[in-house]
């Protein structure tokens, strides 16, 4: 909800203008981005592009063998294993 105040000349009396959004459709979606993210027999981790690790589902855990806070601490860089081949020249 967005509030902001509203003055009429000549009138001493305080109004607000309210401004609704119906948020169903948003929270549905975060809904079930939560429900894959938590429940998935997959590894599923939020990345940036830079290797930052800012979340890591409970799959990504075990099969890492690590807690959440240890995988964000490693980053990427922690985690995957470098192939030399890989690497840009």
């Amino acid at each position: 909800m967005v509030r902001n105040p509203v003055e009429f000349e000549n009138d001493d009396h305080f109004y607000q203008l309210a401004m609704y959004k119906d948020m169903t459709r948003e929270l549905n979606y975060k809904q079930r981005y939560e429900m894959v993210f938590e429940h998935s027999l997959d590894g599923i981790m939020l990345t940036k592009p830079n290797g930052d690790i800012l979340q890591a589902n409970h799959a990504a855990c075990d099969i890492l063998g690590m807690t959440e806070d240890e995988i964000i601490k490693k980053g990427r860089d922690g985690i995957v294993a470098q192939n030399k081949k890989l690497k840009k020249r």
